[in-house]
């Protein structure tokens, strides 16, 4: 089936869902934001997190949300200094302070505000990146008591919050399962990370330290299973999930196990489940290893997940297409529709040439962001650092309308530098036709690359400048385009 027909389909799909009617709600939250920002958050499906939607507020700030959930679930709103996650209640109001000023956010109505408080200060972070603290234990005993004793002082705290009345029973148990699955997950990631590195400097012979780490994998997964409503419920089901699949699939680990003969080749050239780059056989192995109960939510995750890298892949609408016809009913499917058609419309917008797109010649030649700006002497310019891998680079270019129009009346051309590596050169070219990317273009070679990072401090993209018709750089970190109104007020004083 041609993409072009998949977009009818995709188009139409949409429009029957839109019609229809999803107003069954009992969670409101009323927030505000200050500050010129963007807030997006988790919609709730079937009582867990998916795929995130922006918030859309009025002149004051003031929003309202509407959801209905069946028992208690997380939502998350990004942009903020920090993720903010709120656990929400059946039957309940909140109301939620984002001040992008002060770097804070706050919930200031509703039940168990002081229980949030606490989860907000230890639980904002992923357990793949919280896993790094515990690499250095090279004994499965030591790892698991100092996890234990690390959850259990934790789960201590909200148990005095509870004996003090100051958060309810539900809250407390949710709170408690999401940490066992949060340590949990963290315990099998590092083990796994340990069996293999010992098998690497052992050459493949097996030994009881190898052994300890792979009981303990086992004897945590037996304590906290997969597939089960508790493992559901917290938020590192998907997680969790992946590195059971990966584990379950991973030749080289169960091999070793069994006791059989480990080779050095191997050794070096194991695949685990998500080095694969066909989404589709990542799928089907999946389905080998999750109970069906769980596997709709589970293929509708790894689809919203590969969506929002926002990597266009042609191969994700066809899969989508896939999940539909397994599921025809599929509270998820909605939801996914406007990521794949942006995916559909990028594929059909790269086979067209687009005037208003220029590649410098020879940039390759360009060493520094001095020379770049002297090619353009005399002109006002807004500078977007990005690259094709970044997705916050790209969160931020669905503003390029509002921004193009600004940048026409204030008089300023538009620069998109890409610190893109030379593998990813027709990445480069690709993404900036797909996503209709109207402007001045050059990649940065390995000189222009040190020079941004060392004598402009450009250390994370993306990145935004305002240079001057003299070719000085007035604002080194301006105004993003979701920004506009505080991007409007930078260009006036050039």
């Amino acid at each position: 089936m041609s993409i072009t027909k998949i977009l009818g389909i995709a188009l139409i799909f949409s429009f029957i869902l839109s019609s229809c009617n999803f107003s069954k709600t009992n969670v409101t939250i009323k927030g505000n934001v200050q500050g010129d920002t963007w807030i997006r958050y988790t919609i709730p499906v079937e009582n867990k997190s998916f795929i995130n939607k922006e918030i859309q507020y009025d002149e004051q700030g003031n929003f309202e949300l509407s959801l209905f959930v069946s028992r208690p679930t997380f939502i998350t709103f990004y942009n903020t200094a920090k993720p903010y996650i709120l656990c929400v209640q059946p039957n309940n109001k909140y109301e939620i302070s984002f001040n992008k000023l002060e770097n804070n956010s706050e919930l200031i109505a509703g039940i168990n505000k002081e229980g949030h408080k606490k989860y907000q200060k230890h639980f904002t972070k992923h357990a793949g990146i919280d896993r790094v603290k515990y690499w250095k234990e090279s004994k499965a005993e030591k790892l698991e008591e100092t996890i234990r004793i690390k959850k259990e002082n934790e789960i201590k705290e909200f148990q005095v919050l509870l004996d003090s009345n100051k958060i309810d029973k539900e809250f407390f148990d949710f709170i408690e399962n999401d940490l066992n699955y949060y340590y949990a997950a963290i315990c099998i990631s590092v083990s796994a990370r340990q069996f293999e590195f010992q098998l690497l400097n052992n050459k493949g012979i097996i030994d009881t330290s190898s052994i300890a780490f792979h009981r303990l994998i086992d004897k945590q997964y037996k304590l906290y299973p997969v597939c089960d409503m508790q493992s559901y419920s917290s938020r590192w089901w998907l997680y969790y999930a992946n590195n059971y699949i990966s584990i379950k699939n991973y030749k080289l680990f169960n091999d070793a196990v069994q006791g059989k003969d480990i080779s050095l080749e191997s050794l070096h050239n194991y695949q685990l489940l998500y080095q694969f780059k066909n989404h589709k056989i990542a799928i089907e192995i999946a389905e080998k290893y999750i109970d069906n109960k769980y596997f709709e939510s589970y293929f509708a995750h790894y689809l919203e997940e590969a969506i929002f890298q926002k990597l266009y892949e042609e191969e994700l609408v066809y899969l989508f297409s896939d999940f539909k016809e397994k599921y025809p009913k599929s509270s998820y499917s909605k939801h996914m529709v406007p990521g794949v058609n942006e995916i559909i419309k990028y594929h059909v917008a790269i086979k067209d040439s687009n005037p208003e797109i220029h590649i410098l010649k020879n940039y390759e030649k360009i060493n520094s962001l001095e020379e770049c700006i002297k090619l353009f002497q005399g002109e006002n310019l807004y500078i977007d650092i990005w690259a094709s891998w970044c997705g916050p680079c790209k969160v931020e270019f669905k503003h390029k309308q509002e921004l193009n129009k600004l940048l026409n009346e204030k008089g300023f051309k538009l620069l998109y530098i890409s610190t893109d590596k030379d593998i990813n050169n027709d990445k480069w070219i690709e993404m900036i036709n797909g996503l209709e990317l109207g402007g001045q273009h050059v990649r940065t070679n390995e000189l222009f690359h040190k020079n941004l990072y060392n004598m402009h401090e450009v250390y994370s993209i993306p990145r935004y400048m305002i240079v001057n018709k003299n070719g000085e750089i007035i604002y080194k970190n301006a105004a993003k385009p979701s920004e506009i109104k505080k991007l409007e007020k930078q260009l006036e004083e050039i």
